[in-house]
C-alpha cells in the first residue's frame, strides 16, 4: 500500500481519546491504541468509514471493553468442552521450558492450571472487525504473554457480540 492512498481520520473514542486511523481505498483501516501502558492493535476490513457500517467502527470500539469481558467470560465457559481452547493452552506447556511455563502459569502441569486465574491475567487484546456477505464479523485476539506473540487465541463474535467461534492461530 502506498502512503498516498492512505486516508488519515480521526475519531473521538469513549476510552481511548481521539484516534487517528489509517484508512485505505479498499476500505481496510487500522491504528494503534496506547491503553494502561499497553499497545493495543484495532483493525477494520470492508468497510466504508464514510458510510453507516463504517460508523459501526466507533460503536465497537467504544464498547471494546465489553466486548474483552464477553470473551474472556466465554473462554472460562467453553475451556473445559472446547478442544480449540485446551488445545492452545496445552500448546504452551508442551512448548515453552518448565521456567517460562511457571512464569506465565504459575504451574508446571497442564492440569494443574487455573483457566480463571490464567484469562484474569491476559492483557488487553486485539480487536479485528470485518464485513463479509453484508455481515460483521468481532475477533478478539489474545497472546499469552506480549513476550511470545507467534500464538494467538481468536475469540469469534458476530455484532450482536455472539460468541461464534474460537481460533488458535500461529
Amino acid at each position: 500500500m502506498y502512503e498516498d492512498e492512505i486516508d488519515e481520520i480521526e475519531f473521538s473514542t469513549k476510552y481511548f481519546g481521539n484516534i487517528i486511523v489509517g484508512a485505505d481505498k479498499c476500505g481496510d483501516c487500522d491504528t494503534y491504541v496506547d491503553y494502561n501502558n499497553q499497545e493495543i492493535f484495532i483493525s477494520f476490513s470492508g468497510y466504508n468509514i464514510y458510510d453507516d457500517k463504517g460508523k459501526m467502527f466507533l460503536e465497537i470500539v467504544d464498547n471494546y471493553f465489553e466486548i474483552n469481558e464477553i470473551a474472556k467470560k466465554s473462554i472460562i465457559e467453553h475451556f473445559p468442552r472446547s478442544k480449540i481452547l485446551k488445545y492452545y493452552f496445552k500448546w504452551h506447556f508442551d512448548t515453552f521450558r518448565k521456567s517460562t511455563i511457571m512464569e506465565i502459569f504459575g504451574v508446571t502441569s497442564f492440569k494443574r492450571m487455573d483457566i480463571k486465574n490464567i484469562v484474569e491475567k491476559l492483557k488487553y487484546p486485539n480487536l479485528h472487525c470485518s464485513v463479509e456477505n453484508d455481515k460483521i464479523n468481532i475477533s478478539i485476539s489474545y497472546m499469552i504473554s506480549r513476550l511470545y506473540t507467534h500464538e494467538i487465541l481468536s475469540v469469534i463474535m458476530n455484532d450482536k457480540f455472539k460468541i461464534t467461534g474460537f481460533l488458535h492461530e500461529s
